[in-house]
């Protein structure tokens, strides 16, 4: 009776709620990517953080404040074609461009998935941006700062686990002596 119960204080407190942090894992320039060559992925700043940090693009929050992850804004840097100065551009984490389709769900464009610089829609200039490319940005001007969630125990989990050990332990202590 006093082992089960031991067992059950033990699995709720592993078992208990959690919360989620945001941590900084690193930040990267745009500028630091691949040159331009048409070749290149159209990517957002989440997928860029993906490539460059390992993991999915949804495990990714992404800020242009700095590593505070109390002051992540959910935006990013892209570069590309026309995207207005040498300091780049500030979109969703999620926005990706590519052959003048614009898409805010990380999901692929349909587009032809490559960085092409310009599309020909002249005059408009619609050309692709990439979170990840080496082109107008200036080096330095356009940092992006890549958070992932960590799991964090609520204290009455912690609380409920301790309750189990301690028990575990006085259970112990009795059957030897």
């Amino acid at each position: 009776m006093k082992k089960s119960l031991i067992a059950a204080m033990l699995a709720l407190g592993v078992s208990a709620s959690a919360s989620a942090d945001w941590v900084f894992v690193g930040s990267w320039d745009v500028n630091d990517g691949p040159s331009w060559s048409h070749t290149e992925q159209v990517m957002s700043a989440r997928e860029a953080a993906a490539l460059i940090f390992g993991g999915t693009y949804t495990d990714y929050a992404i800020s242009t404040v700095g590593k505070d992850a109390n002051l992540i804004d959910f935006m990013a840097y892209v570069n590309g074609y026309a995207v207005g100065s040498s300091s780049g551009r500030v979109v969703a984490q999620n926005f990706i461009q590519d052959d003048g389709f614009t898409c805010t769900d990380d999901a692929a464009c349909a587009g032809n998935g490559l960085y092409d610089y310009y599309d020909g829609n002249f005059p408009t200039l619609t050309g692709d941006t990439s979170a990840y490319i080496s082109d107008w940005c200036d080096a330095g001007a356009c940092v992006n700062y890549a958070f992932v969630q960590r799991a964090v125990p609520e204290p009455g989990s912690l609380a409920l686990l301790g309750l189990g050990l301690a028990g575990l332990a006085s259970l112990r202590r009795r059957k030897y002596n």
